[in-house]
């Protein structure tokens, strides 16, 4: 499994759906927690409890004005989704994986 190719994972329930850059998915009998233990996923960032991204595949993140403006959305590129596939970002999490991001300076810095 080429994780240079995944865009994100999804958890559901004992399985993680892996989703590709081409489009195409793949459901594996793994709970996510599993799926990010194992090497090739290792540095994904989890962003939701249902949702961990490849940071290379991340166009930008749209950060919420402050706290009580409600969560962030996380762009995925290449997509099949015009503009890019807009994923949420769990409010709770919103502060780790603003830090797990400051290291990739590839992620465009946005405001909704």
């Amino acid at each position: 499994m080429e994780s240079t190719l995944v865009t994100h994972l999804s958890g559901w329930g004992n399985y993680t759906r892996i989703h590709y850059a081409d489009g195409k998915e793949k459901v594996v009998c793994r709970t996510l927690k599993r799926a990010l233990a194992k090497t090739p996923f290792s540095h994904f960032i989890r962003i939701h409890r249902k949702t961990a991204v490849n940071p290379f595949f991340v166009a930008r993140i749209r950060w919420p004005a402050n706290a009580q403006a409600g969560s962030a959305r996380c762009i995925i590129k290449g997509s099949a989704s015009p503009g890019g596939q807009s994923l949420t970002v769990s409010r709770r999490r919103i502060a780790l994986v603003r830090r797990q991001f400051d290291q990739y300076h590839h992620v465009a810095d946005g405001h909704s």
